[in-house]
């Protein structure tokens, strides 16, 4: 048997949302040619057939009721972003600061076991913590965005930031 050629690849992975320098650098070895086509999942998969539905297919992800307590909080979880490009909603009227919260582990598990295939949304999740849409949200001046998103980022569990190196 002949050997195959051994591909190898670096990718960068950043570490920091204020670093563009900050990322962590991995070679990697790639999977042999003749594999690459049936490990392509860059396309959703083809929606399952009665046939191939009990083939090894995971069923939909649906909410788990589970209690989640009502803690009093003795520090403050929630911060207050002042916007510098304030906006008019029809539903929500004049808006000039959002207030983003942190999450508990219960609201961070729901968002989760909502979202389709579980891949979570960080818009989904800030929505959660700020009390507006997702859509609100990405509608937002960019600069306002920014610190909004940034402080959302800041309250994130440590379960959905990037991997920290070293």
């Amino acid at each position: 048997m002949q050997d195959e050629p051994t591909i190898k690849v670096t990718v960068r992975t950043p570490q920091s949302k204020d670093d563009a320098e900050d990322f962590l650098v991995e070679e990697i070895l790639m999977p042999p040619l003749e594999k690459w086509q049936e490990l392509d999942n860059s396309r959703p998969p083809a929606p399952a057939s009665k046939e191939n539905a009990n083939q090894g297919h995971a069923a939909p992800l649906r909410a788990v009721e589970r209690p989640i307590a009502k803690l009093s909080f003795l520090k403050p979880v929630v911060t207050e972003v002042p916007l510098e490009f304030p906006f008019e909603h029809p539903d929500l009227g004049a808006v000039h600061i959002v207030a983003v919260q942190r999450l508990t582990v219960g609201q961070v598990g729901d968002i989760l076991d909502a979202r389709q295939n579980g891949a979570p949304d960080l818009f989904d999740i800030y929505a959660a913590m700020t009390g507006l849409s997702a859509e609100v949200l990405r509608g937002l001046e960019a600069g306002d965005g920014e610190r909004v998103t940034g402080a959302c980022f800041d309250f994130l569990p440590q379960l959905l930031r990037p991997a920290q190196s070293g």
